[in-house]
């Protein structure tokens, strides 16, 4: 059986998108979405922690499986990079799904929130809370973002010795 190309990368790719529609469950079950949106950004934020841990574990079994446990800085950015590139490609379906099929009134009671206190005009809220806005956001924050982590990421779990 021939092994696919950048395995583990389409792995944790794989794992970060359905972790992250997992998340997007869980902020529309707890309210976030609607009766307690002036939290769902500040909730959000905490996904760092997923995201870093799927980064690490997917580097680290690169490290441990297919390098045979030596792997240089230069390898693990390569291998964070790639699994960034593959996480982005993947975001836009994440956020249709997230936002059409799990919570389908998160845009509208994000306009009604920021609209009622001032923070935007309704023109400006309705351009911003839009699907086609978000798959934007959500394609330039990962590529950017994941490129910083996998830097990161790739820091730490390099080999000593490599």
């Amino acid at each position: 059986m021939k092994r696919i190309p950048y395995r583990t990368e389409l792995k944790g790719a794989l794992w970060f998108s359905g972790i992250r529609l997992g998340w997007t469950a869980a902020e529309r079950l707890l309210g976030l979405h609607d009766t307690h949106i002036q939290h769902q950004h500040t909730v959000d934020m905490f996904f760092i922690f997923p995201a870093l841990t799927i980064y690490m574990m997917a580097m680290q079994h690169k490290k441990r499986t297919v390098m045979q446990g030596q792997m240089n800085y230069l390898d693990g950015l390569i291998s964070g990079l790639i699994m960034t590139a593959m996480i982005t490609v993947m975001s836009p379906l994440v956020i249709y799904l997230g936002m059409s099929v799990i919570s389908p009134s998160y845009f509208s009671h994000a306009i009604a929130y920021v609209t009622s206190k001032g923070m935007m005009s309704t023109s400006v809220a309705t351009d911003y809370f839009s699907l086609p806005h978000f798959m934007k956001q959500a394609a330039v924050g990962h590529m950017s973002l994941g490129s910083i982590t996998a830097a990161v990421t790739a820091y730490f779990v390099r080999s000593k010795s490599a």
